[in-house]
């Protein structure tokens, strides 16, 4: 899952993660309060019908980049991930 998270990082904003960056996940998380404003306003990712299905957001400021993921695979199970590292 992290290599897959690394590839789409890679692909969407033309740098590559660093090699000690934590990933921090979910499963199936409840789209609540912020959570679902943040789903709303993550980008759709490409969309391969049946097989994956993701959104995503990043923001930066001057010393932090924060990157967050949800991936879903084959309609079924929702994985949602955090990454940060500095910039």
């Amino acid at each position: 899952m992290e290599k897959i998270v690394r590839g789409l990082y890679t692909h969407h904003r033309g740098n590559i993660l660093p090699v000690n960056v934590r990933f921090n996940w979910a499963i199936n998380e409840a789209l609540v309060g912020g959570r679902a404003a943040l789903f709303q306003a993550a980008a759709s990712g490409r969309d391969f019908p049946g097989v994956l299905e993701y959104r995503y957001g990043v923001a930066s400021d001057e010393k932090t980049v924060m990157a967050i993921w949800w991936l879903r695979f084959y309609g079924g199970t929702t994985f949602r991930c955090v990454t940060q590292h500095e910039s």
